[in-house]
């Protein structure tokens, strides 16, 4: 039988990044070892905690909201790429 107590899961398996941030975010609505709330996915899915260091990694998201989330990490990648490069090649970012 599968185990979908995210916190339960956690300390009964292998650690791992996703496991943590599932457990975090579960134990943060309400759940633990021995309790699942009642609904605590669409919680999760509709945190509102904008300042958390895991909000933009908190499961259940939409598929929508996960390929926005996809699309900002691979533009802030080519910014990161773009400004390396033109640091490399002695252009000093900032002057026109």
């Amino acid at each position: 039988m599968r185990n979908h107590n995210p916190v339960k899961r956690f300390f009964a398996l292998p650690p791992s990044r996703k496991r943590a941030i599932e457990a975090m975010c579960a134990s943060c609505m309400g759940c633990t070892e021995d309790h699942l709330e009642e609904g605590f996915k669409s919680e999760i899915r509709n945190c509102s905690a904008q300042r958390c260091p895991l909000h933009v990694h908190r499961p259940y998201q939409g598929v929508e909201e996960s390929q926005h989330i996809h699309d900002r990490r691979k533009a802030e990648k080519t910014m990161t790429g773009l400004i390396c490069s033109c640091s490399l090649e002695g252009v000093l970012i900032g002057q026109s």
